[in-house]
């Protein structure tokens, strides 16, 4: 039997990523899926965004009428990077500059925000449910680590999964 759309961890981590990617990206940020972009050392700031976490399946009843559901949760985890360099008194980056960064993101993606889940193995990537921004689980400052300020912020997710 073939996994529901709503079943495949990759359409929830294409369906987030895309979401939160294309918003950053239209707000001139640079966004790193998982850490998989191999060089930004030419960049003075970064987000790395990654789904942890996922877990669950607790019986959520009857999703639709053949078939029964699941919760899902996963943790979507935003680590942001500035270069030490590009702060003050040298650089032109303020110190708030991570707290900025953070407040795009919730502003993006406040608490009850549902991103679309889509199937993208289907063509044109219809929509088949949603995934909802339940909770902030992370929202901290990292101390200073290998010539970056960096700053964490972990958003909590549910969705149903129809089995």
């Amino acid at each position: 039997m073939a996994l529901d759309a709503t079943a495949k961890l990759s359409n929830i981590k294409k369906s987030i990523y895309s979401y939160f990617g294309d918003l950053l990206a239209a707000q001139g940020l640079t966004v790193d899926d998982e850490g998989l972009m191999q060089n930004l050392s030419s960049s003075d700031e970064w987000i790395q965004m990654t789904l942890l976490n996922v877990e669950g399946g607790e019986p959520a009843g009857q999703a639709d009428s053949s078939r029964f559901g699941l919760w899902r949760r996963g943790l979507l985890n935003f680590n942001i990077f500035i270069k030490l360099a590009t702060l003050p008194p040298t650089g032109a980056t303020t110190t708030y500059r991570a707290t900025d960064i953070r407040d795009i993101i919730l502003g993006q993606g406040e608490l009850g925000t549902d991103i679309t889940l889509k199937d993208y193995s289907s063509t044109g990537a219809p929509a088949v449910d949603v995934i909802r921004i339940m909770a902030i689980n992370t929202d901290r400052r990292i101390p200073n680590n290998q010539g970056f300020y960096q700053y964490n912020l972990t958003l909590q997710l549910l969705w149903l999964e129809k089995v």
